[in-house]
């Protein structure tokens, strides 16, 4: 009837159906190909992460290698690294400089041994050069100034032992540095001989010049920190060859040209 509209099922050829079916398979295996490296990478990461909350991924025990004079205690406790912290969560640049803000502590390295269960804390340590003596205590001091250890009066250094005395400086706590009226004094004891050093008893800075307090008598006039060499030098041959009785002072501020004056009074 006209006007009418009557639905029919269209045939389809069955290879076409086929070739249909064929092409919507391919695309979904094109799709999953694209992905499945992803899908791998986020289950692998999201099982590591699984693990590492786990108590076999846990710390069990904090090793402190290279330290002499640091206690490991101490260091293991400015780590802030506590049992049972997960090893891949522990932030390694913020656990070495708080132990590297550690007194004697001048590098410190965070390893983990994922198998054991061990974070291990290497460090190394400054070297000492000077102990600086003040009305306030004595401390110890490494090239730049670092203060190491501090002790109050009548209270004995633990690591002073043979280093060079230096007075005339101000007393800082340790773990600060010293200021830059530090330098001279410390350039000066970096530059003594061996056999000049056997003779030193105190290198005192005195403004922005040095001196030095022989022993048993007598004070070196080194003046300001240059040419250290060619003083030292000089002072060198004074004390081997010139007869030190009744010795006052020797005058090497000018290098080469070592003035000795001795004490009038002196029979």
């Amino acid at each position: 009837m006209r006007g009418d509209v009557v639905d029919r099922e269209v045939a389809v050829d069955p290879r076409i159906a086929e070739r249909r079916r064929q092409v919507a398979y391919d695309r979904r295996r094109r799709i999953l190909r694209r992905l499945g490296p992803v899908a791998v990478v986020v289950l692998l990461a999201a099982g590591a992460y699984g693990l590492s909350q786990t108590a076999a991924m846990d710390v069990d025990q904090v090793v402190v290698d290279g330290s002499v004079r640091s206690d490991p205690v101490a260091v293991a406790a400015a780590s802030g690294i506590r049992s049972g912290d997960p090893l891949l969560g522990l932030d390694a640049g913020a656990i070495e400089s708080a132990v590297e803000a550690l007194p004697w502590v001048a590098d410190a390295t965070l390893s983990r041994t994922w198998r054991s269960g061990t974070a291990t804390l290497t460090i190394v340590e400054r070297t000492p050069s000077a102990i600086v003596r003040t009305p306030e205590g004595m401390m110890v001091v490494d090239p730049s100034g670092r203060v190491l250890e501090f002790a109050p009066p009548g209270v004995a250094l633990l690591h002073g032992g043979g280093l060079a005395v230096v007075e005339g400086l101000p007393a800082a706590p340790a773990g600060t540095t010293l200021g830059p009226e530090v330098a001279a004094p410390l350039a000066v004891v970096a530059a003594l001989t061996p056999g000049v050093r056997s003779r030193v008893e105190v290198v005192r800075a005195v403004g922005e010049q040095v001196e030095l307090q022989l022993q048993p008598d007598g004070t070196v006039e080194l003046g300001r920190p240059v040419d250290l060499a060619e003083k030292v030098q000089t002072l060198q041959s004074v004390l081997a060859e010139v007869d030190l009785s009744c010795l006052a002072v020797v005058d090497v501020r000018v290098p080469d040209t070592g003035v000795l004056t001795r004490v009038p009074s002196c029979a």
